[in-house]
């Protein structure tokens, strides 16, 4: 019979394969924290009104204008079936929460 190397429990086991999948969800998580934060940052920037309207910069052929209409016509059916879908599922929630 061949000699056992080591002992490991299932806990230990199960442990050590998911170490590396909790890191890359962490990394995702802190990534997708700072972009949100600096996301933030610069929309409050082109929203908020600075010294004067006099001393902004230009927007070369209204690119900003141009994005923020892309993105609300991108997002604004996609985010209607959203909260069609929240309130759907409340509503189920709570109807299977009373019976």
């Amino acid at each position: 019979m061949l000699p056992m190397a080591s002992f490991r429990s299932v806990r230990d086991v199960k442990v050590a394969s998911l170490t590396f999948q909790r890191l890359l969800a962490a990394l995702a998580g802190t990534i997708a924290a700072l972009a949100m934060v600096l996301s933030a940052m610069g929309f409050r920037a082109d929203f908020e009104p600075g010294d004067g309207a006099n001393e902004r910069a230009r927007d070369p052929n209204g690119v900003g204008l141009g994005v923020g209409r892309a993105i609300q016509v991108a997002l604004q059916p996609g985010l209607i079936w959203v909260l069609c879908g929240v309130a759907a599922g409340a509503a189920a929630a709570l109807g299977l929460n009373d019976s």
